[in-house]
């Protein structure tokens, strides 16, 4: 990695890792309370609600699909990156999350710690043009793959074997359990742990004093009475129609496209010793 790629990504770990703080601050500030675990039923958030909703609307949709695609270069450790995920669905009650209605009424249902499964495929005997076009096949299938809301898990890991010396790595999230805010908090705690199992410690890592299903509880307590009366006010009587420029009215099929499908290859660079690190 150059040094300037080296110093840019400093950078930009540096200012996430002051935002995370900075973030942390404003809640602990917010009156959110660490919610006791003697249930693994909790309030859903509004935006899983809304979420929820629109995947009832139309189902099997990837729409909403939140995939990071790497390729890695260097000798990999499978075992530390295991046990890096491992770790990551451990420490994030999210990410092992699902919903459940009951009468109309969605929660959001934490599983219990368990080993976490990382679909492994070796390609290591194709040939090009043979090799690229399995890549890409199994990339946009692995992006594309439709989520089960209701049954998990949400969040899953794809490792492609290209070379001894070349993997794939797609990380695969459903949006109602993370966003694009997610990928540089996973990524970095990805790197920090797979640095730390590699070379034979435990990872350090930031203590975790609130989870989602706390402020998602938070959020459904909270009187938004004001708030909403003032929306109500401003958007009363007949509201102008806007004349926006329209390419054709989008079929039912279509409401929904994803930003994020068929994302591009994201290298990521070597650290010391030849072994295969994420960094961002």
């Amino acid at each position: 990695m150059s040094t300037g790629s080296t110093t840019s990504s400093a950078r930009r770990q540096a200012l996430l890792e002051k935002m995370v703080k900075k973030e942390g601050a404003a809640l602990s500030k917010s009156g959110i309370t660490p919610l006791p675990r003697d249930t693994d039923r909790f309030a859903a958030s509004y935006s899983q609600q809304r979420i929820w909703f629109l995947e009832q609307l139309i189902p099997e949709t990837p729409a909403y699909n939140v995939p990071i695609s790497h390729r890695l270069h260097g000798e990999l450790d499978v075992r530390a990156l295991t046990q890096s995920l491992e770790r990551l669905v451990s420490r994030h009650e999210t990410l092992r999350t699902h919903f459940q209605s009951i009468d109309g009424v969605l929660y959001q249902v934490i599983d219990p710690v368990g080993r976490f499964d990382m679909t492994t495929v070796d390609l290591r005997g194709l040939e090009e043009p043979e090799l690229t076009r399995a890549i890409q096949e199994r990339v946009r299938a692995e992006e594309r793959k439709v989520f089960d809301l209701s049954k998990g898990p949400l969040f899953t890991a794809l490792l492609l074997r290209i070379r001894d010396d070349e993997n794939g790595l797609v990380l695969n999230m459903h949006h109602s359990i993370a966003d694009g805010w997610s990928h540089g908090i996973i990524l970095r705690e990805l790197d920090t742990c797979y640095a730390a199992y590699a070379e034979g410690r435990e990872p350090e890592l930031e203590p975790m004093h609130l989870q989602y299903a706390d402020y998602a509880h938070w959020q459904s307590t909270k009187n938004f009475d004001r708030d909403i009366g003032y929306w109500r006010e401003v958007l009363a009587g007949t509201l102008p129609v806007l004349d926006l420029p329209l390419c054709g009215r989008p079929t039912m099929g279509s409401l929904f496209p994803s930003r994020y499908l068929s994302t591009p290859w994201r290298n990521l660079g070597i650290l010391g010793g030849g072994r295969a690190l994420l960094s961002l």
